[in-house]
């Protein structure tokens, strides 16, 4: 069994790649006969997904599904760091320096909050960013509160931060921290994959929409969605 988890990262690295390929040379043996009559290469490309939307579409969609899969693959990587802070104390993970500032404590008509926030920096920065984890303890149900993880992404990976106890006495805080690489993949694949049903809809429907409209909302969703990821953070 172990063996298979060891193999499984490699396995749908190469997988994701063949697949890339494939969907590459299909687009670029379709441009280049479209390129042969005196087309650039955007316009061809363009043309040609707007005479066969159905096909080129469901391409797209593949390919969505691809970097989804490139995401989830990332997981096979993680790395985890656990440590107890009193304020003013760090920790590192990778090229990843915290620093425990201290908790704070916010109440509204629903819930007590208790963030314990953090000053977040990359290797060689000179300034950094807050992060806050927190506890949510509801009015509701005082017994079962609920864990806020912190969250920093970029589309290389993601640092969770997870407050797992703080002594409001002491303010000593427990913390757990884990890195996991390509997350922001999964939500650009999945948006790509979803927006790939743009050039069919047009098609299928018979709506006036331009191709090229099509297009850019399709590229313009999967970044939309790739900035929403980044900026979940308690």
């Amino acid at each position: 069994m172990g063996a298979f988890h060891n193999a499984a990262p490699l396995v749908s690295s190469f997988t994701c790649a063949f697949v890339v390929g494939s969907i590459a040379q299909e687009f670029a043996r379709g441009a280049a006969v479209r390129m042969r009559k005196g087309e650039g290469a955007l316009r061809a490309v363009f043309k040609l997904v707007a005479r066969a939307r159905r096909r080129y579409g469901g391409y797209i969609v593949h390919l969505g599904v691809v970097f989804m899969f490139v995401g989830f693959t990332g997981a096979a990587y993680d790395r985890t760091e656990e440590s107890a802070m009193l304020p003013g104390a760090s920790m590192s993970l990778g090229e990843y320096d915290l620093r425990y500032d201290g908790p704070r404590r916010e109440v509204d008509p629903t819930k007590q909050m208790i963030f314990t926030d953090m000053t977040l920096m990359r290797s060689g920065s000179r300034s950094g960013e807050r992060v806050s984890p927190a506890k949510f303890i509801y009015r509701l149900r005082p017994e079962m509160p609920t864990t806020e993880v912190a969250i920093h992404s970029r589309p290389g990976e993601d640092l969770y931060v997870i407050m797992a106890t703080v002594d409001p006495m002491t303010q000593r805080a427990t913390f757990q921290v884990k890195v996991r690489p390509l997350v922001w993949w999964i939500w650009f694949g999945g948006m790509l994959a979803r927006s790939g049903r743009l050039p069919q809809l047009t098609q299928i429907t018979g709506t006036p929409l331009d191709f090229r409209t099509a297009i850019i909302s399709s590229l313009f969703l999967a970044w939309s969605s790739t900035q929403r990821s980044s900026r979940k953070s308690c």
